[in-house]
């Protein structure tokens, strides 16, 4: 058997020569080590070994092990993959104009059929106590209206997040990198819904791989 050696380094973007985190090291199919934040990392191989660097986003880098050179410096190329662009309409997709108008929704005055003053005010609190105008906000129209605003505003924070994890690349990245069936790995992503929430929000791509990248390979190894 050959010797066992220790090999260390950095791995860098190609793009800008930044440290690459989280990058999944691998030997002979298994995971032998994880760049951390500096994307610096240390493992134990044999010399002549394969040496597979992987990281969700980037092509694979292949390094052979040699006795004489335990200090690496390994350059990820990025893979640029496109997303199809979706649009989303809440709980409903009206169709044809006849739809939409159903859609449309007009103020209505509040109407009390028994008391107007002389000035047509509305008396809603009897005789003598009156409010002018319309009392829209209180109406079941305003707050359909309210619920389906609260409602967008919520698809456009997330539409990052979304996209990323509607990804079948970056799905079929980590399933491979980390050898899961389809049934861990919707089990990881459900359990990392809910220990980062926040993580919905983030508006760069990059930060949700990271982030993604790092728990799926430091949780239930």
């Amino acid at each position: 058997m050959n010797a066992q050696i220790t090999l260390s380094g950095t791995v860098r973007d190609s793009a800008n020569f930044n440290p690459l985190p989280y990058v999944s090291i691998s030997v002979s199919g298994k995971v032998k080590a994880i760049s951390n934040e500096k994307g610096v990392f240390e493992l134990r191989c044999h010399e002549g070994d394969t040496i597979l660097f992987s990281r969700v986003g980037f092509k694979t880098a292949k390094v052979i092990s040699l006795k004489n050179e335990n200090r690496l410096s390994v350059i990820m190329i990025e893979s640029t993959t496109l997303l199809n662009s979706i649009t989303i309409y809440g709980s409903y997709q009206p169709q044809g104009k006849a739809q939409w108008r159903r859609y449309i929704i007009l103020p209505k005055l509040f109407e009390n059929p028994t008391m107007k003053d002389s000035m047509g005010m509305v008396q809603t609190f009897g005789p003598g106590v009156s409010i002018p105008g319309v009392l829209s906000y209180f109406n079941s129209e305003e707050r359909e209206k309210r619920k389906i605003k609260r409602a967008t505003n919520e698809l456009v924070a997330t539409q990052t997040y979304r996209e990323v994890m509607s990804s079948e690349k970056v799905k079929a990245d980590l399933i491979e990198l980390f050898n899961l069936t389809e049934e861990q790995y919707f089990k990881k992503i459900e359990a990392f819904n809910v220990q980062h929430p926040d993580a919905a929000y983030a508006k760069d791509r990059s930060e949700i791989i990271n982030l993604l990248t790092w728990f799926f390979a430091l949780k239930e190894k």
